[in-house]
């Protein structure tokens, strides 16, 4: 295991830029798996929800369409366990490989422009990719 110390020059930065930048040549889909399945810790703690939530807030968001972006934060593990088994008689694949947490990302679609709606799906997706790397 290799332990980092952030100076006052990385405070606040994203953790994927910090990684890419600190350990050179890291393949990025290892980084980012790395981080999902949270192998990649801050201050020796796993990523927590807020933190998970704050990286998704300070996501850009072209247009400055905020009011067209909508989080569901699900905790209830009866539910998640119900929704996953749902899946898996589906399409015999368990999505949630036992998370916790399920996050949902959802956009309005304000208009049937598809300038706007492509607007939309690339503000959910950034959110996403945020999240993913907190």
């Amino acid at each position: 295991m290799r332990e980092f110390k952030i100076n006052s020059n990385d405070k606040g930065q994203r953790l994927d830029k910090f990684i890419q930048k600190t350990v050179k040549g890291i393949p990025l889909s290892l980084m980012y798996k790395s981080i999902r399945t949270k192998k990649i810790k801050v201050n020796r703690k796993r990523a927590e929800l807020n933190q998970i939530l704050k990286a998704a807030y300070a996501a850009p968001v072209g247009r400055a369409l905020f009011d067209t972006l909508h989080f569901t934060v699900i905790t209830n593990r009866d539910y998640i366990n119900k929704w996953e088994d749902y899946c898996e008689s589906q399409t015999e694949h368990r999505p949630f490989y036992g998370a916790p947490v399920v996050i949902l990302v959802s956009s309005l679609i304000p208009s049937t422009d598809l300038n706007s709606v492509n607007v939309n799906f690339s503000n959910a997706a950034i959110l996403v990719q945020n999240m993913a790397t907190a």
